[in-house]
Order: structure tokens, then C-alpha cells, then sequence
């Protein structure tokens, strides 16, 4: 969910100017208040207070339509699916968009906001990373040579930089703290948008990068402080990391890593494309993480889902999962973390449901043949031999031990499908 005083104060000028990424805003019903020029071009003659939803083919408006629901059930949530326009030249292809909703300072309602992208310009693990946050960002431009081309009035606060007089000059000179030449080398690599972090030994800072035109557009965040790791005896061995299921990480009250496991790291790799150390904040696509986490510490349950929607994509959905733990020498408090894989997760749930449906199955049987069992055992006793010629005395003497050595076994087999619990 993005605040905003006035409507117009929405939309970051980069936004509007973006060659690669879609821009909408909504009204509460829909209809476009405004769009930046890509997506106008994009979709031919669009004009304001035309409906977005006549943009999109008619699976995607249904897909659109759930989108709006799910924004008006929680519109802290953003939203995202992907959306088919209707343009001929673009009817196959789909595109990926993240919806908010915009608040007053009272929380009334004043639009809803949308970004849409190319899934082919995504690196990989970048579906994971909101799009919606851009809002929050800075921006600034880049040359191959890494001289700043432009930089907004929110990028130059978040770096500390004089606007007007630092265009023209190496980035690497304006600000050394930080190794630019790898945002260079991403950009180029990747050819798409992707996040990194750039860190120095006291901050980190998650920039976005895309190249357009042979001009690298960098949005940046604000600095995150780093925790220099104590150098103390580890909370947890190696071994006992690994002995936790699924990734796992280890945080202080700030959300700074003090330790993890392989694959907590091999995970954060996968989906965001960050390597995180200790001491590193721990960052999840999107803000759901920075806001479960702080109800977590405000004592509020705070498990959430973290999922992959973009179409096609073979990640797995994952639990996201807060224990609270004591150091006691210290009384410090940390913060467990765990990502718990649903999909093994679900398919444990049914392998124990279907061999409970499998002991009933096997336990139907003694419940059904013991009842008329008893009852055979129970007129055998009443049967008085000496009433009986000789062969049939003989035939009896088979019969009952055979029924007896019957119920045993049937006995013997509940008992052991009991002991299966």
C-alpha cells in the first residue's frame, strides 16, 4: 500500500518516462486516470477514463478482476498476476503487473497504482522482487563510463549528493563507498532488470538495474546499516544448522543476520538474486517480509506464504516461518527464521492421510471377520461331542483348533496395526 497527499505526487518522473516498464494508475472502478506513454503507445488510441480491463484479453480480465478483490480485502497486500493485452502485436504475450492501492494520510482511498513488465526482461529471481517498491526508490542514470547522466531529488538524498552539480561526473568519485563497476557488469550481463546490493563495510544498498538504450537506469534505495559480525562462538554448529529442515537463518531484533545455513544462502540466491553474510539484513521479495517481521516482534502471528505468480515459473511456494529464541548469558533475543517447502509439506499431509485411510482399510477386515468369528467359536463350545458318531468327532476336532489358530491371527495383526501409530 502506498500514502500519498495528492494524486499527482504519485507518480515518479522515471516512472512516466520508463521505456521498459508499464505504468497505470485507477480509479476505484477501473478506469485509467493516467498512463505513462509506453503503455498509451503500446495500446494505441487510450485515452483517460477509458476502462483498463478493455486492454486485456478476456482470460486475463477475469484474472484482473480477482486481482481487484483480493486489493480490496487487504489493500496493504499488493497484488500480483499476469495479464494479456489485446494488441495484436502483443495478444501472446504476457505480461507480469503488480498492483497497489493509494491512501491518504487517513487511510481513504485514492487510486490504485499498476506496473507491468515483460517477463523477458526479468533476471532470473527478479519476478520475485516487487515492482510496487520502485516508488519508494531513487533514481538516477548512468553511462557506460559510469558518469551520471540524471539523478532525481529522492536519489540525491538517499546518497547524500548535489543534484545539479554532480551530472557529468564518475559515480565511483562521488560516491567511493560503494563498487559501482558491479552495477555496471550487471547491467550489461543481465541485459534485463535484476537487484543487487551493494555493500560497503558499514551500509548495504539494493539497487534495481536495467539497461535501456545504453543507458544504465538505477534505482536505489535507502542505505541499510550493516551489523559487523562480534567475531563471538557461533549460536549454532554447522551440523546443527543443517539438522533444521529447509533454509534456515538466524536474525537479531534488527533483522540482521548473525548466522544461516547453506541453504538459507542457496535460497536467497534463487530468489532475489542477493547473496546475503552475516550481518546483512535479511531482505524477501517485496515489503511482506520488513511488515510480518515487525508484527513478529510486536507479538502478533506473523507465518506468511511466499509465492512465485509469474506464469510458467517451476518455483515452489514456501512458508515463511518466526520462532523467537534466548541467549541465556546474554538475554539477548533472536529471531529463527525458516522456510518451510508446501509442496513437501502437502505431500507429507497426504502420504499420512492415505496410510491412515490404508490402516482403516486394513483394519476393516479383523473388525468384520471377528464378530461372526466369536460367534462360531461360541457355538463350537456348545457343541457336545459325545452327541456326535465318530468320523464327524473327527472333523470336529479339526474344526475348532483351526478357528481358534484363525481368531490369533486376526488378533495378532490388529495389535500390530495399532502399534503402526
Amino acid at each position: 500500500m502506498i500514502r500519498s497527499t495528492h494524486i499527482d505526487h504519485i507518480v515518479p518522473d522515471f516512472l512516466m518516462k520508463s521505456e521498459s516498464l508499464f505504468l497505470i494508475v485507477l480509479d476505484v472502478e477501473g478506469s485509467i486516470l493516467k498512463a505513462n506513454p509506453l503503455f498509451v503507445n503500446t495500446c494505441g488510441s487510450l485515452a483517460a477514463g477509458d476502462k483498463f480491463i478493455s486492454t486485456l484479453g478476456d482470460n486475463s480480465k477475469s484474472d484482473f478482476e480477482g486481482c481487484l478483490e483480493k486489493l480490496i480485502l487487504s489493500p496493504k497486500e499488493n497484488q500480483r498476476c499476469t495479464l494479456h493485452l489485446t494488441v495484436p502485436k502483443f495478444i501472446s504475450n504476457p505480461y507480469l503487473w503488480e498492483f497497489s492501492v493509494v491512501t491518504d494520510d487517513h487511510m481513504d482511498f485514492m487510486a490504485l497504482v499498476g506496473i507491468g513488465i515483460s517477463p523477458m526482461i526479468l533476471s532470473t529471481g527478479a519476478e520475485q522482487n516487487s515492482l510496487i517498491e520502485l516508488f519508494g526508490f531513487g533514481h538516477l542514470s548512468l553511462n557506460l563510463q559510469l558518469q551520471l547522466v540524471s539523478i532525481s531529488q529522492a536519489a540525491s538524498e538517499k546518497l547524500d549528493l548535489p543534484s545539479e552539480k554532480s551530472l557529468g561526473k564518475n559515480i565511483q568519485e562521488l560516491v567511493p563507498q560503494y563498487n559501482w563497476s558491479e552495477v555496471l557488469e550487471a547491467a550489461t550481463k543481465n541485459a534485463g532488470l535484476a537487484k543487487y546490493i551493494l555493500k560497503s563495510k558499514d551500509s548495504n544498498l539494493q539497487v534495481v538495474v536495467l539497461l535501456e538504450r545504453g543507458v544504465v537506469q538505477l534505482f536505489v534505495g535507502d542505505p541499510i546499516a550493516r551489523n559487523t559480525p562480534s567475531g563471538k562462538k557461533p549460536y549454532f554448529t554447522t551440523a546443527q544448522l543443517a539438522a533444521i529442515p529447509g533454509p534456515v537463518w538466524l536474525l537479531d531484533s534488527a533483522g540482521h543476520i548473525l548466522q544461516q545455513n547453506f541453504l538459507g544462502k542457496k535460497f536467497s540466491v534463487e530468489r532475489t538474486g542477493l547473496e546475503f553474510e552475516d550481518g546483512d539484513p535479511l531482505i524477501f521479495p517485496g515489503q511482506r517480509f520488513e511488515q510480518r517481521f515487525k508484527e513478529f516482534l510486536a507479538g502478533f502471528e506473523s507465518d506468511f506464504i511466499l509465492e512465485s505468480t509469474l506464469e510458467g515459473n517451476p518455483d515452489k511456494s514456501w512458508s515463511i516461518c518466526f520462532g523467537r529464541l534466548l541467549d541465556t548469558e546474554t538475554g539477548e533475543s533472536m529471531i529463527l527464521v525458516q522456510a518451510v517447502d508446501l509442496e513437501l509439506t502437502t505431500a507429507l499431509k497426504r502420504l499420512k492421510e492415505e496410510n491412515k485411510q490404508l490402516k482403516e482399510i486394513a483394519m476393516k477386515p479383523s473388525y468384520i471377520l471377528r464378530s461372526p468369528l466369536s460367534s462360531m467359536l461360541g457355538l463350537l463350545d456348545l457343541i457336545d461331542e459325545g452327541q456326535l458318531d465318530q468320523e464327524n468327532r473327527k472333523y470336529f476336532s479339526y474344526l475348532k483348533p483351526l478357528a481358534s489358530e484363525l481368531d490369533q491371527m486376526i488378533r495378532s495383526n490388529a495389535k500390530k496395526m495399532n502399534q503402526l501409530d
